[in-house]
């Protein structure tokens, strides 16, 4: 009788040793595979193979952007400044025409619309996010500046206006977006001021010089 009760003992130990041994190991599993996406979420990075320049990427929501601004050499596309190195510091301000087609592969300016969700994304309420001409959120701007919480990491570099004037460096940042407004001449761009968690959605002409974030298509 002994002996039986000691085999159930064994039989029902063994059990449950393994059973506790497959949850942790799925536990682990299952760990191991989390910090491997959210690792690729957070630190992958974009080689544009047109001229070798890497960029970090980062994934905000559903969306994968560009972590920098775009720094390509085209026509149309300027240095703040005209000086070299703050090509390097903040990326190349570019007219809206080439901004709409520089992206690489596989990538695109982002629209009104990604810019919308973005927002919505890092807490504007959704209702403001299709405001126009003027300063909508609370601190989504503060999130998207350099060294913030979502990793957008905007640096200020200011804009081009024709035929050749800079403004702003420092201050304020601008970025174009895909989408055309009203009338067809003039399209929807963010504005964001240095220290300030609001941002501006407003229309400017095509021929302004802003900074350019590609989305993963």
């Amino acid at each position: 009788m002994y002996i039986s009760q000691f085999i159930i003992y064994l039989h029902f130990t063994f059990k449950t040793y393994h059973m506790n041994l497959m949850k942790l190991f799925v536990l682990l599993l299952t760990t191991l595979l989390f910090s491997i996406h959210t690792a690729q979420s957070q630190s992958d990075t974009l080689t544009d193979n047109r001229d070798g320049q890497t960029y970090p990427v980062v994934q905000i929501g559903d969306q994968i952007w560009m972590a920098q601004n775009l720094n390509f050499k085209t026509e149309k596309s300027y240095c703040y400044a005209n000086k070299s190195e703050n090509c390097e510091k903040y990326g190349r301000l570019y007219s809206w025409e080439i901004a709409n087609e520089v992206c690489p592969n596989g990538w695109h300016l982002a629209t009104d619309k990604e810019w919308m969700d973005l927002e919505a994304e890092l807490g504007m309420n959704p209702a403001d996010t299709a405001k126009g001409d003027v300063w909508r959120g609370t601190d989504q701007g503060i999130q998207l500046a350099e060294g913030g919480t979502s990793g957008f990491n905007a640096k200020f570099g200011g804009y081009r206006n024709p035929p050749s004037n800079y403004f702003l460096e420092n201050m304020h940042t601008f970025f174009w977006t895909a989408t055309v407004s009203k009338g067809g001449y003039r399209v929807w761009y963010r504005q964001l001021i240095k220290g300030d968690g609001k941002i501006m959605r407003h229309n400017q002409p095509k021929s302004w010089g802003m900074y350019v974030r590609c989305v993963k298509d």
